[in-house]
């Protein structure tokens, strides 16, 4: 969905088209939640907050500046539930679990995710979260320096450093996996 489109849906939910909900979401779900699970680091969670995300750009709709960035608004309120969701969660309590859970069962299916997620995690949170939102996400750099409120060329850095670490990871695994043979 290009801007105009995703400008004219939340245009037309601001006078109560809630057909333009469902597109607004098919076309930002998968980017709102990786920003979102990149911020709060869970996955559940993450996903809560997607909803609201949704539900916070149809309820407030009407505030809208028609013209402006349509996804850096929809992203700065994903951005902003996150920061609300993690300062609440820093003062609520957290008592001890007396019970046992049960780990879940290995699944050999998802060694490439385990393989990917381990190598993300060599990044730092700020490269995590442009190569995220740029790879996985579709974004382009100059719409995250937008989210973020950080100079492209900055944005540019933080990718190309990204890749530099991943290759340099990926070659060590490479190497190690030569030398177990």
């Amino acid at each position: 969905m290009n801007r105009k489109e995703t400008d004219d849906c939340i245009r037309s939910m601001a006078s109560g088209d809630q057909a333009s909900l469902g597109l607004l979401y098919d076309a930002l779900y998968q980017p709102v939640f990786l920003l979102c699970a990149s911020m709060v680091g869970q996955a559940l969670l993450a996903e809560d907050i997607t909803q609201d995300v949704f539900l916070t750009v149809y309820q407030y709709a009407d505030r809208y500046q028609p013209g402006t960035n349509p996804r850096a608004w929809v992203f700065g309120i994903a951005k902003n539930l996150c920061r609300y969701h993690l300062r609440r969660e820093r003062y609520r309590f957290h008592g001890d679990c007396t019970e046992e859970q049960e780990l879940p069962a290995f699944d050999p299916d998802c060694l490439g995710e385990i393989v990917v997620a381990e190598a993300l995690s060599t990044l730092s949170p700020q490269e995590y979260r442009v190569t995220v939102l740029h790879v996985y996400g579709g974004l382009k750099l100059r719409e995250i320096g937008e989210i973020f409120h950080i100079p492209y060329g900055t944005v540019l850095w933080q990718f190309s450093q990204s890749k530099k670490k991943l290759r340099r990871y990926y070659a060590a695994a490479e190497k190690r996996g030569t030398d177990d043979e």
